[in-house]
């Protein structure tokens, strides 16, 4: 080592000051640094005093960095074998601006149709969806006419469904497809339905389709559907083609066994599940017993998902039911709001392109 150079390993930083000049001076140009030396033993009372990687602290806020970073390294000398002082000395130019604080970024929320993941405060949330509409116009319209946000599934094989989907949405309902999907029994699901024995190709190819054949859908709900649930293989085909798309599926549970929901969840697809069937016996005193059910349910968790069809009675009691429902402490909503209750995702709902009714806006 070079006499007048510090000892390697002695380079000074303060990680509150960036920018600075690091000075290394020889013994030779010592004589010019004294006054500099004058006013740190001033400041600390002496200079001896300091130890190896002492530093004179300012008190004071945070400020930007001086014009100017001293440092004097006295090397010990042979004779005297003194130890090594360091002074670290800074000298602004001019007077420093206070550095602010880094202010955090405001956090971002969703828009303010999006903002809807959280129940209303005291009230219980109600879905209704009606499924089977878009083949008879007659019952279909009596449906649209219903004055409440309901969620309506379109068969897609209806001749009419186009122009009655677009009118339920015009009205203000949620639309849905509902998928034929194949039975435990014998029941015909309908044209181009799902089969658990055609390929993945097929399976594919039919559920494009049927996604093809009306404008504005939010999501899936499966009609029949019992063993085609059941089965994952079938399950992992179609959630992969709803996974590409802007869509929820709506688990009709035909099966207690039913795999879509989970199918759904892995596939990363939203999807909740029914919890009343409102008319699979078709009567009054049936139908009266199943809202009373629904209510049941929202009051003990907040929301319910029901699902009827456009029979006679159901749409009577439902027209009946949805008359005192307010005043009972019951808000109807589409199901991509219990959806996004259900899974606390407030950006669920624009994410789909759903929309709220005006009372939730």
């Amino acid at each position: 080592m070079r006499p007048g150079r510090a000892p390697r390993g002695r380079r000074w930083h303060d990680r509150r000051f960036h920018g600075r000049a690091d000075y290394r001076l020889p013994i030779g140009r010592l004589v010019a640094f004294l006054c500099a030396a004058t006013v740190v033993g001033a400041v600390s009372g002496s200079v001896a005093a300091l130890s190896d990687h002492d530093s004179l602290a300012f008190p004071g806020p945070r400020r930007a960095p001086a014009a100017l970073d001293a440092r004097v390294a006295l090397p010990p000398t042979p004779s005297a074998g003194a130890s090594v002082a360091h002074v670290s000395l800074v000298i602004a130019a001019a007077p420093a601006e206070t550095i602010a604080p880094p202010v955090q970024e405001a956090r971002w929320r969703p828009p303010p149709a999006a903002r809807r993941g959280a129940p209303m405060p005291g009230r219980a949330e109600v879905a209704i969806v009606i499924d089977d509409l878009g083949l008879n116009a007659e019952r279909t319209d009596r449906v649209i006419s219903i004055d409440a946000p309901l969620t309506l599934a379109f068969l897609p094989y209806g001749r009419l469904v186009r122009p009655l989907a677009h009118q339920a949405r015009e009205a203000g309902h949620e639309i849905i497809l509902h998928m034929p999907m194949e039975p435990l029994g014998p029941e015909n699901p309908g044209p181009n339905a799902l089969y658990v024995s055609q390929s993945s190709h097929e399976l594919v190819e039919r559920l494009e389709w049927a996604l093809a054949q009306f404008d504005g859908m939010v999501g899936v709900n499966n009609h029949m559907g019992s063993r085609l649930t059941e089965d994952p293989a079938a399950m992992r085909t179609v959630m992969g083609v709803l996974a590409g798309r802007p869509l929820y599926f709506l688990d009709s549970r035909t099966s207690q066994r039913s795999l879509a929901y989970a199918s759904a969840q892995a596939a990363h697809v939203p999807a909740v599940r029914r919890d009343v069937f409102l008319d699979h016996e078709i009567s009054a005193d049936f139908v009266d017993r199943q809202l009373a059910e629904m209510e049941m349910v929202a009051r003990r968790t907040g929301t319910a998902i029901a699902i009827g069809h456009p029979h006679d009675v159901t749409i009577e009691k439902l027209t009946a039911w949805l008359a005192t429902a307010e005043a009972r402490g019951f808000t109807v909503v589409p199901a991509s709001r219990i959806l996004a209750i259900r899974s606390g995702r407030a950006d669920l709902i624009a994410a789909l392109g759903a929309r709220l009714p005006s009372s939730l806006e």
